[in-house]
């Protein structure tokens, strides 16, 4: 009879367990969801702040040049040319590194998630292994 208790008990127990996990597991998944949802929301933002960086650059390059008074010499084109490009870099530099950055995270975020999947999948055949019904 005892045998009997300690096998209902370790099933039931065992359920808990299972469940709990594959709860956990779910939370997870939800976590690495607003996570991605969070990285597509601050690329929109990059995105607008490399539009507004790149206007007030060329706004900077038009003011400077109409603030120039009689001819302008050669030296000071050759000069304003490079510091534009050198900035017009910068800014190109800046917008491929945060998308790299955001390619990686993306691509992690894929690895959490799978691997999650495959946990959920192992605790599910640990679960029929052993004969404890899946809650529903």
């Amino acid at each position: 009879m005892q045998l009997l208790y300690l096998l209902l008990f370790m099933a039931v127990a065992g359920c808990a367990v299972y469940d709990a996990q594959l709860g956990l597991i779910g939370q997870s998944h939800e976590g690495v969801r607003l996570v991605r949802e969070s990285l597509v929301g601050r690329a929109r933002v990059d995105v607008a702040r490399n539009a507004a960086d790149r206007k007030r650059l060329d706004e900077a390059f038009d003011d400077d040049l109409a603030a120039r008074t009689g001819p302008i010499p050669a030296e000071w084109v050759l000069d304003a040319r490079r510091a534009y490009a050198a900035a017009v870099d910068a800014l190109h530099g800046r917008d491929e590194a945060s998308l790299a950055a955001r390619d990686a995270d993306l691509q992690n975020l894929d690895a959490v998630d799978t691997a999650l999947s495959e946990l959920a999948r192992l605790v599910r055949g640990q679960q029929r292994l052993f004969l404890i019904p899946e809650e529903r």
